[in-house]
Formats: C-alpha cells, sequence, structure tokens
C-alpha cells in the first residue's frame, strides 16, 4: 500500500484547486455550501477524500489519496475556514 501519495491541493481566498495526474477539479468557494473528508474502505481505510456539497445540492466527491492521520484534522480545519 501507497503511504503519503496525495493530490496537490492549492487553497486561495476564492477557489479550490486539486491537481491531480490526469485531472484537475476546481471549485469557487462562494458555490460550495461545505466540505467533509472521509476514508474510503478500500485499501483498508488509508484513502482519503473530500466531499464538497454545492449550494445547488448537488454533491462531489474528490479522492486526494493517502495522507497520514495527524493531517486530516489540519485539512478539515483549512477548508472550513474558508467557507
Amino acid at each position: 500500500i501507497l503511504t503519503k501519495r496525495a493530490k496537490k491541493i492549492t487553497l486561495s481566498k476564492e477557489f479550490l484547486l486539486v491537481e491531480g495526474l490526469c485531472k484537475n477539479e476546481f471549485f469557487y468557494f462562494k458555490d460550495v455550501r461545505r466540505f467533509e473528508t472521509f476514508k474510503d474502505v478500500f485499501f483498508y481505510g488509508k484513502t482519503l477524500g473530500i466531499n464538497v456539497y454545492f449550494r445547488n445540492g448537488s454533491l462531489k466527491k474528490i479522492y486526494i489519496g493517502t495522507l497520514e492521520a495527524s493531517c486530516i484534522p489540519k485539512l478539515n480545519n483549512l477548508l472550513n475556514s474558508k467557507l
């Protein structure tokens, strides 16, 4: 199992950008209602993802890779502080 592999996450005042090898995900914070991190059960619960809940009611799941457990609360705090 690969550890410490993750997509690049860029936070600015207005948007969130998640960069992968083949695909980039881009969201304006004004369109997002809330963020929620989750652990996927695949690969023994080590794959981390972000649920993005939009103001229009839709949901987008983004798998960001594997991170150390200590990084998860930091990521949650960063995402929630932007809303």
